[in-house]
């Protein structure tokens, strides 16, 4: 019996061994549990951060492609587009992705460009020319993606405007052949009389003072002209340095007036000048402001009608497109006026009106070119106006010196 009792003690003890045991067990399972519930939560939580930083990037990366000005594209090995930012799809007309490329764009130097860069899997480069409404040059680059960086994407098409630059060059070479024809013109005329003075009229003095007057108006021309390039040449070259020096513009205007009172009494003309503007001081450059004025006067008295009165007025006003306070300089005349055609072409280069070149003292072709550049590198604007046979003006709008711009708008306002 006390055998079969202990047996029973021994049992209860395994069994409550056992017991204990799995509870232990239990009990650090479910520890492990939740340790592992709560680490995967931690990790979930990590990997959506992660995910949700992801997102920002790409959002705003694709918020950067899309501002970007220049056209881009992506494509797959199909050449189907993938994306387009906005200047793409306005460049091209795109109105949805995920079509063939060839939907939008049939330029074959495009075509063949995407081609040559996924078969050979490197870089190319062409040159494009969209010539839908205005020409529009571009460098094209074509870049392949390796397969490993993405799922579908294999090539990134950028587009690079380089209409600028092209009309840059082609307004260089354009100069160019117009400066060379207008040196030729009076370099020929002059070898023919020094050709003429050596041989027949050699001994011809009547002949000699008329040829030597004409050879004179032929050497000043060339020299107006090569003056006028290297002025021209010289405010391209500072033209994104805005001028600091203080000019007082009445004081300016004053001085220019007297310059071509005599010009002026030879076509019995009159210069009248009305000075509006209590605070005259701009910043500017005292020689290429001379320039400007001088140049509209002179074009003034040479065409406007003899004997009749141009009109000068300096006045206060305001400068686009922030409405800065500004002086406005009206240069205004009587006349056979100007062609509405030939308006927007006053200020290229070499450019003359039909009236300009009948006439022998027509002058270089670029004073309007000296002028409209001057006004740019001032920070101004230039304004033309002219009615045929009727009257012409010029605007000149000039920023107001910054210490007297407070007082130009006290004015205004009194």
């Amino acid at each position: 019996m006390v055998k079969i009792i202990q047996e029973q003690g021994v049992l209860d003890l395994i069994l409550a061994f056992f017991t204990s045991a799995a509870l232990t067990t239990a009990l650090v399972f479910r520890r492990r549990m939740k340790a592992a519930e709560s680490n995967h939560t931690r990790e979930k939580d990590r990997l959506k951060a992660e995910l949700e930083t992801l997102e920002q990037r790409l959002e705003a990366r694709t918020a950067i492609l899309e501002l970007l000005p220049d056209p881009l594209l992506t494509l797959d090995e199909r050449f189907t587009i993938i994306r387009a930012n906005r200047a793409a799809r306005e460049l091209f007309d795109i109105d949805q992705v995920e079509k063939p490329l060839s939907r939008f764009i049939r330029a074959p130097e495009i075509l063949d460009g995407v081609q040559q860069a996924l078969s050979r899997n490197r870089r190319m480069e062409t040159e494009y020319v969209n010539r839908d409404g205005n020409e529009r040059f571009f460098r094209v680059l074509f870049e392949v993606i390796p397969p490993q960086t993405y799922s579908r994407t294999r090539l990134l098409v950028a587009f690079s405007e380089t209409t600028a630059l092209k009309q840059a060059a082609r307004t260089n070479a354009d100069f160019v052949a117009n400066a060379s024809h207008e040196l030729r013109t009076p370099l020929t005329g002059l070898l023919g009389f020094i050709e003429t003075l050596q041989g027949a009229a050699k001994n011809d003095a009547g002949a000699r003072e008329h040829f030597l007057g004409i050879m004179h108006e032929q050497a000043l021309r060339m020299t107006r002209l090569v003056q006028d390039m290297l002025q021209l040449q010289k405010i391209e070259r500072n033209l994104h340095a805005a001028p600091s020096e203080r000019v007082n513009l009445s004081a300016l205007l004053d001085k220019i007036i007297e310059s071509l009172a005599i010009k002026a009494d030879q076509r019995q003309m009159r210069i009248s000048f009305r000075d509006r503007l209590k605070t005259p001081d701009v910043l500017g450059d005292t020689e290429e402001l001379t320039q400007i004025f001088q140049n509209l006067l002179d074009n003034a008295i040479k065409y406007g009608a003899a004997g009749s009165t141009i009109e000068l007025e300096l006045d206060s006003a305001s400068l686009p497109p922030k409405n800065l306070p500004a002086a406005a300089v009206r240069v205004r005349n009587e006349g056979e006026g100007i062609d509405p055609e030939d308006v927007p072409r006053l200020t290229e280069r070499f450019y003359r009106t039909k009236a300009a070149r009948e006439k022998s003292d027509s002058g270089t072709g670029l004073g309007l070119a000296i002028v409209k550049n001057a006004v740019n590198r001032h920070q101004g604007k230039l304004e033309i106006s002219s009615a045929m046979g009727g009257v012409t003006q010029f605007t000149v709008y000039l920023p107001i010196a910054p210490v007297a711009a407070s007082r130009v708008q006290e004015a205004s306002q009194a």
